[in-house]
């Protein structure tokens, strides 16, 4: 569970962070007296290392993992309401990060992230930047594991964030550039409102800091980095380069205005290459020149029947995206190979929170989502969930949550959607007899005579009777009379609750 809404605030240096949001942390310039400095959360942003060493004998149950969740975000709202001092917090703290450890190293991987990501506001609030960082780097690492691209997407927008409040500009574009990207591709738009406002309060710093005196080197050379990086941002803005990296990389050349840097782009095969931003429209606008420096993404574009080989020259390399600097004349090559003769092509939309294979072998997608198969050849797909989700369709050539078979009689193209995993409940139902009633914590049953409520399955259920209790029955049976009955449902369950019988009344 994370808060859904923002519920703190602390200043780094120059900014204000509002922490709590399920999409992301936000970060405003102010002049508020900073409570700490942006060169402690570079310190922790430059930290190597894991987290606490967490006891391996142990392991923790998993309805006491989800007390520590929740407790994270209670402890996170009481903090940020003045209601709590932190240094009554900091002990529970170290508690969780113990536990978030032993996640970890277990394996326990959907837990672990779960627990991070509440913790994380909590973090901000004690100014603990070295154990904010690792635990949002294990949210990086166990979104990789679990295929869970939002979970990437919210990590690098809380590490870009920290980045700027930290002055670090390059890695702030790279990493809120990046979330950007995932978050459109996912169309989320809690999170893609969340990372933009940030980037643009990296766009309006940077344009604030360009200094209007030209006179010495060292501020040209710092003229011309702001200028890159703004216009990196800017470009991320508005859905071109996404996650362009812009580095500073030790050239003191001053560049003018007017310097222009030659973009050559090659095919090999039967495709075609776009560029963002716009200009290169390969065949047959293949030669471009952009000003010097400038982030440019490129796009291949396989002909029907083809598909695409991968990049060479410059920096690009294999076959994901091409992201480059001009800093001078570039040629880039895209190879593209032609189906064999009595082929078709099979593609896959690179599914998130999944993967899918086909049988015969050859789609093991997201790693390899494309593939020719021969003309009539029958290719069943499966869709495997990551943990913590559950198939929900087939799209394109093959519809509905049935097995998918495509016939490669043409070209196919398939899409697999996966969604959050619902949480399983029970039945509990608890019969009243006699003068009295019955109470549970979580709340849900409040009655005196017979009554049903739903429950999470396999958390504890504490059902408590006012006033005095003869005998507890059903799923109780065997708690001490007087006594809270405690259990834990796996399966819908009865409890029964004998109380004596009120008095007759006196004539």
């Amino acid at each position: 569970m994370v808060a859904a809404a923002p519920m703190g605030s602390v200043s780094v240096g120059r900014y204000r962070l509002d922490v709590g949001d399920a999409a992301g942390t936000l970060i405003a310039p102010s002049d508020a007296p900073p409570e700490a400095d942006s060169t402690s959360v570079a310190r922790a942003l430059r930290e190597r290392g894991t987290l606490g060493a967490g006891a391996e004998q142990l392991v923790d149950d998993a309805s006491e993992v989800t007390s520590r969740t929740e407790q994270a975000v209670a402890l996170l709202g009481e903090l940020a309401a003045g209601r709590m001092d932190p240094r009554s917090v900091s002990g529970h703290v170290d508690l969780m990060l113990d536990m978030l450890e032993r996640l970890d190293r277990q394996g326990r991987w959907t837990e672990a992230r779960r627990l991070a990501r509440a913790l994380s506001g909590l973090l901000a609030l004690l100014l603990r930047w070295v154990d904010l960082v690792r635990s949002l780097n294990l949210v990086r690492a166990t979104a990789e594991r679990l295929h869970d691209r939002a979970a990437v997407a919210w990590s690098e927008h809380e590490l870009g964030t920290l980045n700027l409040a930290a002055g670090d500009v390059a890695g702030a574009n790279r990493r809120l550039g990046e979330a950007e990207r995932i978050r459109r591709e996912l169309e989320d738009r809690a999170g893609l409102a969340a990372t933009e406002h940030n980037l643009r309060v990296l766009c309006r710093e940077l344009r604030d800091q360009l200094p209007d005196d030209d006179r010495d080197a060292s501020r040209r050379r710092l003229r011309r980095l702001v200028q890159l990086a703004a216009a990196a941002v800017l470009l991320v803005l508005i859905g071109g380069v996404a996650g362009a990296r812009v580095d500073g990389d030790g050239d003191d050349r001053v560049v003018s205005g007017g310097d222009q840097a030659r973009l050559v782009v090659r095919t090999d095969g039967p495709g075609g290459v776009t560029s963002a931003p716009a200009g290169v429209r390969c065949p047959p606008r293949c030669e471009v020149e952009f000003p010097l420096e400038s982030a440019v993404v490129l796009a291949a574009r396989p002909a029907s029947g083809a598909t695409f080989a991968g990049w060479s020259g410059g920096t690009c390399g294999g076959a994901t995206r091409c992201a480059l600097r001009l800093g001078g004349d570039t040629t880039i090559t895209a190879r593209f190979r032609r189906a064999p003769p009595g082929t078709a092509t099979l593609r896959i939309k690179p599914p998130t929170n999944g993967t899918v294979t086909s049988d015969p072998s050859g789609i093991a997608c997201p790693q390899t989502c494309e593939r020719p198969f021969e003309t009539g050849t029958r290719v069943t797909l499966t869709a495997a969930p990551a943990e913590g989700f559950t198939f929900s369709e087939w799209s394109d050539d093959c519809s509905g949550a049935d097995r998918c078979v495509v016939t490669m009689t043409a070209d196919r193209n398939v899409g697999a959607s996966f969604v959050t995993t619902p949480t399983p409940t029970v039945d509990v139902t608890v019969t009243v007899s006699g003068d009295g009633s019955v109470t549970s914590e979580p709340a849900g049953i409040d009655c005196g005579q017979a009554c049903t409520a739903s429950f999470v399955a396999g958390d504890p259920l504490v059902l408590s009777a006012s006033p005095g209790l003869l005998t507890w029955g059903g799923a109780c049976a065997g708690a001490p009379s007087g006594s809270p009955c405690t259990f834990t449902p796996q399966a819908n369950a009865s409890v029964t609750a004998d109380f004596p019988e009120a008095p007759e009344p006196i004539p």
